[in-house]
Protein backbone atom coordinates (compact mmCIF):
# COMPACT_ATOMS: atom_id res chain seq x y z
CA UNK A 1 0.00 0.00 0.00
CA UNK A 2 3.13 2.45 0.96
CA UNK A 3 4.39 1.76 -2.26
CA UNK A 4 0.98 2.30 -4.20
CA UNK A 5 0.72 5.87 -2.44
CA UNK A 6 4.74 6.74 -3.32
CA UNK A 7 3.43 6.21 -6.58
CA UNK A 8 0.74 8.12 -6.55
CA UNK A 9 2.13 10.42 -5.54
CA UNK A 10 5.24 10.96 -7.74
CA UNK A 11 2.44 10.84 -10.78
CA UNK A 12 0.63 13.43 -9.21
CA UNK A 13 3.66 15.65 -8.77
CA UNK A 14 4.69 14.83 -12.08
CA UNK A 15 1.28 16.04 -13.95
CA UNK A 16 1.52 19.51 -11.98
CA UNK A 17 4.99 20.06 -12.18
CA UNK A 18 3.66 19.55 -16.76
CA UNK A 19 1.04 21.72 -16.75
CA UNK A 20 2.71 24.47 -14.35
CA UNK A 21 2.53 28.28 -15.38
CA UNK A 22 5.22 29.58 -17.09
CA UNK A 23 7.22 32.10 -14.41
CA UNK A 24 10.21 34.72 -15.58
CA UNK A 25 13.04 34.13 -13.16
CA UNK A 26 12.98 37.94 -11.47
CA UNK A 27 16.15 36.86 -9.02
CA UNK A 28 17.21 39.91 -7.50
CA UNK A 29 20.47 41.11 -9.20
CA UNK A 30 19.66 39.84 -12.51
CA UNK A 31 20.47 41.61 -15.52
CA UNK A 32 19.58 41.51 -18.91
CA UNK A 33 21.04 43.47 -21.75
CA UNK A 34 18.80 43.85 -25.23
CA UNK A 35 19.93 45.54 -28.09
CA UNK A 36 16.43 47.63 -29.47
CA UNK A 37 15.58 48.77 -32.65
CA UNK A 38 12.84 51.03 -34.05
CA UNK A 39 11.86 52.56 -37.44
CA UNK A 40 8.25 54.39 -37.63
CA UNK A 41 7.09 56.69 -40.71
CA UNK A 42 4.13 59.05 -39.69
CA UNK A 43 2.27 60.71 -42.42
CA UNK A 44 -0.61 63.67 -41.29
CA UNK A 45 -2.44 65.35 -43.81
CA UNK A 46 -4.38 68.49 -43.66
CA UNK A 47 -6.18 70.36 -46.41
CA UNK A 48 -3.71 70.92 -49.24
CA UNK A 49 -0.37 70.02 -47.41
CA UNK A 50 1.37 66.51 -46.13
CA UNK A 51 4.23 66.17 -43.66
CA UNK A 52 6.12 62.76 -43.30
CA UNK A 53 8.22 62.32 -39.95
CA UNK A 54 11.07 59.33 -40.48
CA UNK A 55 11.82 58.00 -36.96
CA UNK A 56 14.32 55.78 -36.70
CA UNK A 57 15.86 54.36 -33.08
CA UNK A 58 18.98 52.21 -32.32
CA UNK A 59 20.34 51.40 -28.99
CA UNK A 60 21.06 49.31 -25.86
CA UNK A 61 18.79 48.40 -23.11
CA UNK A 62 19.91 47.07 -19.14
CA UNK A 63 16.76 45.78 -17.45
CA UNK A 64 18.06 44.48 -13.88
CA UNK A 65 15.56 42.93 -11.28
CA UNK A 66 15.66 44.28 -7.80
CA UNK A 67 13.85 43.36 -4.36
CA UNK A 68 9.84 43.46 -3.84
CA UNK A 69 9.12 43.15 -7.66
CA UNK A 70 11.10 46.12 -8.63
CA UNK A 71 12.58 46.13 -12.01
CA UNK A 72 15.04 49.20 -13.33
CA UNK A 73 15.69 49.61 -17.07
CA UNK A 74 18.68 52.12 -18.30
CA UNK A 75 19.73 53.01 -21.89
CA UNK A 76 22.90 52.12 -21.99
CA UNK A 77 23.02 53.84 -25.75
CA UNK A 78 19.91 55.02 -28.37
CA UNK A 79 20.87 56.78 -31.54
CA UNK A 80 17.84 58.56 -32.87
CA UNK A 81 17.71 59.69 -36.52
CA UNK A 82 14.61 61.97 -37.79
CA UNK A 83 13.53 62.98 -41.37
CA UNK A 84 11.43 65.58 -41.57
CA UNK A 85 10.04 65.67 -45.21
CA UNK A 86 13.85 65.51 -46.14
CA UNK A 87 15.30 67.91 -43.55
CA UNK A 88 17.21 65.60 -41.59
CA UNK A 89 18.71 65.41 -37.74
CA UNK A 90 20.60 63.27 -35.72
CA UNK A 91 20.70 63.08 -31.66
CA UNK A 92 22.60 61.09 -28.99
CA UNK A 93 18.98 60.58 -26.95
CA UNK A 94 21.34 60.03 -23.65
CA UNK A 95 22.52 63.53 -24.26
CA UNK A 96 19.18 64.87 -23.73
CA UNK A 97 17.48 61.73 -21.33
CA UNK A 98 17.95 62.14 -17.12
CA UNK A 99 17.46 58.48 -15.16
CA UNK A 100 15.60 55.58 -16.02
CA UNK A 101 12.84 53.24 -15.50
CA UNK A 102 11.32 52.14 -12.65
CA UNK A 103 8.50 49.58 -12.74
CA UNK A 104 6.77 46.50 -10.88
CA UNK A 105 6.83 42.77 -12.59
CA UNK A 106 4.50 40.21 -11.82
CA UNK A 107 5.74 36.97 -12.42
CA UNK A 108 3.60 36.79 -15.74
CA UNK A 109 5.53 39.67 -17.07
CA UNK A 110 2.94 41.98 -16.54
CA UNK A 111 4.46 45.39 -15.24
CA UNK A 112 3.33 48.94 -14.17
CA UNK A 113 5.58 51.72 -14.65
CA UNK A 114 6.14 54.21 -12.03
CA UNK A 115 8.74 55.92 -12.92
CA UNK A 116 10.33 57.31 -16.56
CA UNK A 117 13.17 59.25 -17.96
CA UNK A 118 12.94 63.07 -18.44
CA UNK A 119 14.27 64.50 -21.78
CA UNK A 120 15.54 68.30 -21.73
CA UNK A 121 13.80 68.62 -24.87
CA UNK A 122 10.67 67.89 -26.66
CA UNK A 123 11.36 64.92 -28.81
CA UNK A 124 9.26 62.15 -30.62
CA UNK A 125 10.27 58.56 -30.32
CA UNK A 126 9.62 55.56 -32.33
CA UNK A 127 6.75 53.60 -31.31
CA UNK A 128 5.41 56.62 -29.00
CA UNK A 129 6.27 58.67 -25.75
CA UNK A 130 8.92 57.65 -23.18
CA UNK A 131 6.15 56.41 -20.91
CA UNK A 132 5.23 54.03 -23.49
CA UNK A 133 8.48 52.28 -24.51
CA UNK A 134 7.54 49.59 -21.83
CA UNK A 135 3.99 48.93 -22.91
CA UNK A 136 4.13 45.59 -24.13
CA UNK A 137 8.48 45.28 -23.54
CA UNK A 138 7.71 42.14 -22.00
CA UNK A 139 5.62 39.23 -23.04
CA UNK A 140 2.73 38.52 -20.73
CA UNK A 141 2.65 35.08 -19.64
CA UNK A 142 -0.32 32.70 -19.77
CA UNK A 143 -1.49 30.56 -16.69
CA UNK A 144 -1.39 27.48 -18.88
CA UNK A 145 2.20 26.08 -19.55
CA UNK A 146 3.59 27.21 -23.40
CA UNK A 147 2.72 23.91 -25.10
CA UNK A 148 2.22 24.60 -28.83
CA UNK A 149 -1.05 25.90 -29.78
CA UNK A 150 -1.85 27.35 -26.46
CA UNK A 151 -3.64 30.59 -26.82
CA UNK A 152 -4.56 33.61 -24.56
CA UNK A 153 -5.84 37.07 -24.52
CA UNK A 154 -5.02 40.14 -22.67
CA UNK A 155 -5.94 43.77 -22.66
CA UNK A 156 -3.90 46.71 -21.57
CA UNK A 157 -5.00 50.87 -21.56
CA UNK A 158 -2.65 53.54 -21.21
CA UNK A 159 -2.17 56.98 -20.76
CA UNK A 160 -0.62 58.40 -24.58
CA UNK A 161 -1.07 61.96 -23.05
CA UNK A 162 -4.04 63.46 -20.98
CA UNK A 163 -7.26 63.16 -21.85
CA UNK A 164 -5.81 60.41 -24.90
CA UNK A 165 -6.46 56.62 -23.72
CA UNK A 166 -4.62 53.46 -25.86
CA UNK A 167 -6.88 50.55 -25.18
CA UNK A 168 -4.98 47.51 -26.88
CA UNK A 169 -6.56 43.85 -27.06
CA UNK A 170 -3.71 41.41 -27.73
CA UNK A 171 -3.92 37.75 -28.76
CA UNK A 172 -1.44 35.02 -28.60
CA UNK A 173 -0.37 31.43 -29.76
CA UNK A 174 2.49 29.86 -29.58
CA UNK A 175 3.94 28.32 -32.77
CA UNK A 176 6.43 26.17 -32.10
CA UNK A 177 10.22 26.14 -31.10
CA UNK A 178 13.10 28.10 -32.73
CA UNK A 179 16.85 29.35 -31.68
CA UNK A 180 17.77 32.76 -30.51
CA UNK A 181 20.34 34.81 -29.40
CA UNK A 182 22.16 30.97 -28.78
CA UNK A 183 19.20 29.73 -26.34
CA UNK A 184 16.32 27.88 -27.25
CA UNK A 185 12.71 29.65 -27.48
CA UNK A 186 9.20 29.23 -27.84
CA UNK A 187 7.47 31.12 -30.70
CA UNK A 188 4.38 33.50 -29.62
CA UNK A 189 2.84 34.91 -32.51
CA UNK A 190 1.02 38.14 -31.51
CA UNK A 191 -2.15 39.48 -33.55
CA UNK A 192 -3.57 42.78 -31.87
CA UNK A 193 -6.15 45.56 -32.68
CA UNK A 194 -6.37 48.51 -30.27
CA UNK A 195 -8.15 52.15 -30.27
CA UNK A 196 -6.00 55.23 -29.02
CA UNK A 197 -9.09 58.06 -28.63
CA UNK A 198 -9.98 60.85 -25.84
CA UNK A 199 -10.21 64.47 -25.99
CA UNK A 200 -7.17 66.85 -25.56
CA UNK A 201 -5.85 70.56 -26.25
CA UNK A 202 -3.51 71.74 -28.63
CA UNK A 203 -2.96 75.72 -28.47
CA UNK A 204 -5.39 76.30 -26.37
CA UNK A 205 -8.03 74.52 -28.72
CA UNK A 206 -9.74 71.41 -27.78
CA UNK A 207 -8.81 68.05 -29.63
CA UNK A 208 -10.65 65.08 -30.82
CA UNK A 209 -8.58 62.13 -31.52
CA UNK A 210 -9.79 58.37 -32.82
CA UNK A 211 -6.96 56.18 -34.13
CA UNK A 212 -7.02 52.16 -34.68
CA UNK A 213 -4.52 50.16 -35.54
CA UNK A 214 -3.08 46.91 -35.55
CA UNK A 215 0.23 44.92 -34.40
CA UNK A 216 1.42 41.83 -35.67
CA UNK A 217 4.40 39.94 -35.02
CA UNK A 218 6.19 37.61 -32.51
CA UNK A 219 8.13 37.58 -28.87
CA UNK A 220 10.53 34.60 -28.32
CA UNK A 221 10.58 33.44 -24.72
CA UNK A 222 13.26 31.34 -23.66
CA UNK A 223 11.35 28.94 -20.62
CA UNK A 224 14.59 27.19 -19.52
CA UNK A 225 15.87 30.11 -18.21
CA UNK A 226 12.96 31.76 -17.51
CA UNK A 227 13.17 35.28 -19.48
CA UNK A 228 11.89 37.11 -22.77
CA UNK A 229 14.47 36.62 -25.25
CA UNK A 230 13.11 39.07 -27.90
CA UNK A 231 10.64 40.38 -30.26
CA UNK A 232 9.77 41.71 -33.38
CA UNK A 233 6.45 43.84 -33.71
CA UNK A 234 4.48 45.67 -36.79
CA UNK A 235 1.92 48.31 -36.14
CA UNK A 236 -0.40 49.97 -38.35
CA UNK A 237 -2.25 52.48 -37.31
CA UNK A 238 -5.18 54.91 -39.03
CA UNK A 239 -7.29 57.89 -38.21
CA UNK A 240 -7.37 61.17 -37.23
CA UNK A 241 -7.55 64.72 -35.11
CA UNK A 242 -10.12 66.51 -35.57
CA UNK A 243 -10.11 70.33 -33.90
CA UNK A 244 -13.61 70.77 -31.66
CA UNK A 245 -15.90 73.34 -33.57
CA UNK A 246 -13.66 74.55 -36.11
CA UNK A 247 -13.64 71.82 -39.08
CA UNK A 248 -10.05 71.50 -39.51
CA UNK A 249 -9.04 67.58 -39.09
CA UNK A 250 -6.02 66.29 -39.75
CA UNK A 251 -5.76 62.17 -40.88
CA UNK A 252 -2.77 60.67 -39.66
CA UNK A 253 -1.29 56.95 -40.65
CA UNK A 254 1.55 55.52 -38.96
CA UNK A 255 3.36 52.49 -39.54
CA UNK A 256 6.84 50.87 -38.11
CA UNK A 257 8.65 48.11 -36.57
CA UNK A 258 9.85 47.47 -33.01
CA UNK A 259 12.77 45.02 -32.46
CA UNK A 260 14.47 43.63 -29.37
CA UNK A 261 17.03 41.00 -28.91
CA UNK A 262 19.15 39.88 -25.52
CA UNK A 263 22.48 40.52 -25.97
CA UNK A 264 23.85 39.64 -22.73
CA UNK A 265 22.72 37.49 -19.85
Amino acid sequence: MRRLFLLYALVVAFVTSAAAQTVYDRTPGRSLQYSVASDFVTTTVVPQAEQVIDVDGEGLITVTFAEADTVRAMYDQYDLAVDLSGAKEATDLLSVMTGGFTMTMRDNGAVDVLLTPTLSVPMQLPGGNVAQQFDGFFLELPEEDLAEGTSWTTTRASLVQQGVTSTIETTYTVQGTATKAGLDVVVIDVDATYVIDGETEQQGMPVIVNLKGTQTGAYYYAVDEGIMVGSEINQAISGGQDRAGTGLSVDIEITGTNRTMLVAH
